[in-house]
């Protein structure tokens, strides 16, 4: 019996996935990233939050991880020759930054470090398959394909709007207390929240869950000029989120802060995400906002 021809086709090793994964791909996109945030970091533009830079690092990171995961998974399929230690590594690290910003859009401006790395790796991922592509052999690529296009599905379900019960004026006119909650964006924003009762006692913590409240007591004429804002802006029936919505969330930034506005009443409870790069927000909404704000002596 003839022994059997040696494979012209073999893979891709995983030392050179991983020099064009992190030596290739994480060291361009992080220098492209300081480069745009170090003059702004030294200009103390306004709301810029201290964290930006580790935010950006851990988003480049975890693109980096999602690039080098998808190729070694492709590198059985890819020539030996392929140069996925060269050049075109070092191309997926210039459209990286600009990848996470345009995915991060497609996804609704996720405001959670989870959700931003989450989008990152798979925006990395997407880049691994979109760059090698070409390399891959005829087989696997339908195969790909579907797994990208199912991934890019996924994203767009992000911004699907989900179903918002009404609740009545009446109901926001009785409520107990409201609560405004803001997350810094990657580049904009602190942390804090803020809640104020009927009974006139409120708190307010900043830049941590674990830090120590500021307890205050405003006005009885203070909250409810609150809520009655709260049943100006028809609260009770505007959308769970505001950056998915097809009309107040169709012009949206990225990595801006998010506000998030809860009110509690008998039994129920009504919350709005709000992202503050949406320039079609209610206006109504964000004079609620403004209004909480005020109350609680913040700025």
């Amino acid at each position: 019996m003839a022994p059997k021809r040696a494979s012209l086709r073999t893979m891709v090793s995983l030392s050179r996935v991983v020099r064009g994964a992190f030596l290739r791909m994480l060291p361009t996109s992080a220098l492209l990233m300081a480069v745009g945030l170090t003059p702004l970091m030294l200009s103390n533009v306004p709301g810029l939050s201290p964290k930006a830079p580790l935010i950006a690092g851990a988003e480049l990171l975890a693109a980096s991880l999602g690039y080098f995961a998808m190729l070694a998974i492709l590198r059985r399929w890819l020539k030996s020759d392929t140069p996925v230690d060269s050049r075109p590594s070092v191309v997926a690290g210039v459209v990286a930054p600009v990848a996470i910003i345009l995915g991060l859009m497609v996804t609704g401006s996720p405001h959670q470090l989870a959700e931003l790395v989450g989008t990152s790796a798979v925006v990395g991922g997407s880049l691994g398959v979109g760059m090698f592509f070409p390399w891959l052999s005829r087989s696997p690529r339908n195969v790909v394909a579907a797994i990208v296009l199912a991934a890019s599905m996924g994203l767009a379900a992000c911004r699907r709007t989900p179903a918002v019960p009404p609740i009545s004026p009446s109901v926001l006119m009785a409520a107990d207390s409201v609560a405004l909650q803001q997350y810094p964006g990657a580049v904009t924003g602190d942390w804090r929240r803020i809640v104020i009762r009927r009974s006139g006692a409120a708190t307010v913590v900043r830049d941590s869950a674990r830090a120590r409240p500021r307890r205050l007591t405003i006005r009885r004429d203070v909250y409810q000029r609150v809520v009655n804002l709260a049943v100006a802006a028809d609260f009770g029936a505007l959308p769970d989120t505001i950056p998915t919505h097809p009309v107040f969330g169709h012009r949206c930034g990225s990595d801006g802060p998010i506000v998030v506005v809860t009110v509690y009443a008998a039994k129920v409870a009504k919350k709005v995400v709000d992202d503050s790069r949406c320039v079609w927000a209610p206006a109504a909404l964000r004079e609620l906002e403004r209004a909480i704000i005020q109350a609680a002596g913040e700025k």
